[in-house]
């Protein structure tokens, strides 16, 4: 998964939570917060194919026959806003964006 460069950590120390901590031996208990991605609203891709989901899919695989590497597999999700391969039924189309670094890039910015 990418990691970005602005976010917030946060901890979680509510009351309600102690007993429970202190029973499997956590201090300290750190979550990520949510990306919400403004910035990539306005960013234009190049699709440089469609992809008719169907049996057997996965992102992962899409990614490595797509971009000969499946690490972005998860730009596949980003860019058809269905992060994971759950979230895809036979017949979904899925935009192919030409080049993963721009949307990595546009994260970046």
């Amino acid at each position: 998964m990418p990691t970005y460069p602005d976010q917030e950590i946060m901890l979680l120390n509510f009351d309600s939570y102690f007993e429970l901590m202190e029973k499997r031996g956590i201090k300290v208990f750190r979550l990520r917060r949510t990306q919400t991605f403004e910035k990539t609203r306005e960013i234009e891709l190049i699709v440089s194919n469609e992809h008719t989901w169907s049996y057997g899919d996965n992102l992962r695989k899409l990614s490595n026959f797509y971009y000969s590497d499946a690490k972005y597999w998860w730009v596949l999700g980003f860019v058809n806003k269905k992060p994971t391969d759950a979230h895809f039924k036979i017949g979904d189309e899925l935009l192919v964006p030409e080049n993963p670094q721009s949307v990595i890039g546009a994260l970046r910015q």
